[in-house]
């Protein structure tokens, strides 16, 4: 019997903070980084949106099916994707 391919979704970010002179930082959350789902991790990134909307409102944003790109009025930005990733 063949084993059925199974999947994790994780969902990763950078975050520029260049224009301010504080670097570039990868974002990967512990507890809310991988879902078991498509649609999971789809939701995160609303989750994640909500966030930046709630601290800041000088942003612009593209959100995807797929992936967040948000954009701040002092040149920071933050983009995340969504990765399929096969679970060994």
């Amino acid at each position: 019997m063949r084993k059925r391919k199974r999947y994790v979704y994780v969902v990763a970010g950078v975050m520029d903070f260049s224009a301010n002179y504080d670097g570039v930082q990868l974002v990967v959350s512990e507890k809310f980084g991988a879902h078991s789902s498509f649609s999971g991790a789809q939701a995160e990134l609303g989750k994640i949106l909500a966030e930046a909307m709630k601290e800041r409102d000088d942003l612009g944003y593209e959100l995807n099916q797929g992936s967040l790109d948000i954009e701040y009025s002092d040149g920071t930005f933050e983009e995340y994707h969504i990765y399929k990733m096969l679970l060994n």
